[in-house]
């Protein structure tokens, strides 16, 4: 073979490589409550130095009518953004979450019926977007109960997410097999959410994902000096320590959710604090080689409230005013 072409060959084997272990920078976003066209917002993302973009896809905004699939108005702009992200060169974690009104009165899909209309969903959605998506996460906070009726919030077991991951990850296996699945969604600094995992880790849902998804909040810990950058990630290296261990392999980490709020109760800080702690906890979490991303919550705003954290954790402001940051808007970037 020609020297040349054999040089070209390995060239390319190792930008593909290097593509796809690289660390991901990205940003949670909820396109369909933004007034904007999405494009503003993925100028904006890459604006801002993210690879990634994290979104839901609902379950109950796709199937409306028993049987049938469709992109729902409600989900529109976020399906908008899913097609044109590579264009801002930003991959997409999508979310396979949350009840349907049709089955289980709209609670966790846990009979018969419910969890295979999920896994038909989950079919519907990953032929549709076949190529497009680089991560699915199953579920969103399934033990905190985010997402579901009040009546339901603590009604979530470890065995029925078990059987939903088991069912799903064969479905995206069989019809997008470069997908990459993530499920867990809970934060490792609190005793009751890993012991949850733990229970999934006996189960065996470590043989169904390609990584674990964590969102290790912190601000509000009792514990101040897991506030900080580096203790929260020192008590992470600890999960992943006695997780190897238990596990007796090693699997991927990524923080799917992780932010700190402008806010005027506990645990808040003002722009320059909280850009600070992402700069460093992103610098810090990229020299982790089993941590492979960080999503910050999240892109904007939910409101003006600064009494209320829930409307405070933006890179933007509700206005998409860039924050005030240590380096001028390279808010993801080191």
């Amino acid at each position: 073979m020609n020297k040349k072409i054999i040089f070209l060959i390995i060239a390319l084997t190792v930008t593909f490589s290097n593509k796809g272990l690289s660390f991901e920078r990205g940003v949670c976003a909820h396109f369909d409550s933004y007034s904007e066209d999405p494009v503003v917002y993925l100028k904006a993302l890459k604006q801002i130095g993210a690879s990634s973009i994290r979104v839901d896809y609902q379950w109950n905004k796709i199937e409306r009518t028993k049987g049938k699939y469709v992109v729902s108005r409600p989900l529109e702009k976020t399906d908008a953004a899913i097609n044109q992200s590579s264009l801002y060169g930003l991959n997409n974690l999508l979310i396979l979450d949350y009840g349907n009104s049709l089955y289980d009165n709209g609670g966790y899909p846990t009979t018969r019926d419910g969890i295979n209309a999920f896994a038909n969903y989950t079919k519907w959605v990953v032929k549709k977007n076949k190529g497009k998506i680089k991560y699915y996460e199953v579920w969103n906070e399934w033990k905190n109960g985010t997402g579901m009726p009040p009546a339901m919030k603590n009604t979530g077991t470890a065995k029925g997410y078990f059987e939903i991951v088991k069912r799903v990850s064969r479905i995206i296996k069989e019809n997008d097999p470069n997908a990459i699945i993530l499920a867990g969604s809970f934060n490792p600094l609190t005793d009751s959410d890993n012991a949850w995992f733990y229970e999934l880790l006996e189960l065996g849902i470590l043989d169904y994902i390609d990584g674990i998804s964590i969102h290790p909040y912190s601000y509000k810990n009792e514990n101040i000096q897991l506030r900080t950058a580096a203790a929260n990630l020192n008590a992470i290296d600890q999960f992943y320590d006695k997780l190897t261990n238990i596990a007796n392999r090693k699997t991927a980490i990524y923080i799917t959710e992780i932010g700190i709020p402008n806010y005027d109760g506990i645990g808040g800080v003002n722009e320059i604090e909280s850009s600070i702690f992402r700069k460093n906890y992103i610098k810090l979490a990229s020299e982790r080689s089993y941590i492979k991303g960080v999503w910050w919550y999240d892109l904007k705003d939910d409101g003006t409230n600064k009494s209320f954290n829930e409307h405070n954790f933006g890179i933007f402001k509700a206005n998409m005013t860039l924050k005030k940051n240590t380096d001028e808007n390279l808010s993801l970037k080191n």
